[in-house]
């Protein structure tokens, strides 16, 4: 196993994928943690290495490259306070609208222009555990994989189809062509309250941006508007307990 010093590509490489833009611009993104890591080549994801740290002790997968450096640098490659003990690099790859559509899953969660990492991955992993689910995400969205996001789905993004960048008045129509019905949460006097509401069959469940809700093309071509009633004081609740609760009623009427 080789080490590599701070000065070296790969670890300057690591550093730049920090970055949106980068990440984009070379297709990889950083996976850490050993049971990420390993969840990833499970389900097939695209490793080109590894690194960890020099005193790791692991028996890593045939066919994987391995390296190695010290435990300051290695921190200083991490986006964690406590770093975990390996990390890799691997191909950034997403599902397209058309083989979800054609996979046609009973759910499919439709992500408009959500900013917040934790509540991205929170939902892909709700979706992942909720079953025979996919998930969409609107141009606007925040990285899928960003390294907060991916931490967040708890390996969940190696698990089920997501697409991304998806314009919204350009797939809506999609949807109802595959038989999808379009069910947005949204705090309007024309929505009906989730537990009476009609989720059989079908169904596109739409979380809006946490701070101004669905956009207006969603507020006027969704099939349903609905809204999670609450009995407590709060106003709202966080997108991804919204998108959650949303998912298992869906789940649960679709028995």
């Amino acid at each position: 196993m080789l080490t590599l010093s701070p000065s070296n590509d790969k670890i300057k490489y690591i550093k730049k994928l920090a970055k949106r833009s980068f990440r984009e611009k070379s297709g990889e993104f950083i996976i850490e943690g050993k049971r990420s890591v390993l969840d990833a080549i499970e389900n097939g994801a695209e490793i080109s290495y590894i690194i960890c740290r020099e005193d790791t002790d692991f028996a890593f997968p045939d066919g994987v490259k391995v390296f190695a450096t010290d435990k300051k640098t290695y921190a200083e490659i991490t986006d964690t306070e406590s770093p975990q003990d390996m990390l890799a690099v691997a191909k950034a790859k997403c599902a397209t609208i058309e083989e979800i559509l054609k996979s046609a899953p009973s759910l499919i969660v439709y992500c408009d222009r959500l900013q917040d990492p934790g509540n991205l991955g929170t939902i892909v992993r709700t979706a992942d555990a909720r079953g025979d689910a996919a998930v969409i995400l609107s141009e606007g969205c925040v990285d899928l994989f960003n390294s907060k996001t991916v931490r967040s789905t708890m390996s969940s993004v190696f698990n089920l189809p997501i697409a991304k960048d998806a314009v919204t008045d350009i797939v809506f129509p999609e949807f109802k062509k595959a038989g999808y019905k379009t069910v947005a949460g949204a705090l309007s006097d024309k929505s009906t309250d989730l537990y009476e509401t009609d989720l059989s069959g079908k169904c596109v469940i739409i979380v809006g941006n946490e701070g101004n809700g669905v956009c207006d093309y969603i507020l006027e071509n969704a099939d349903i508007l609905t809204i999670i009633p609450m009995n407590g004081k709060a106003e709202s609740l966080n997108a991804s307990v919204s998108a959650g609760i949303m998912m298992y009623e869906h789940l649960r009427k679709s028995r």
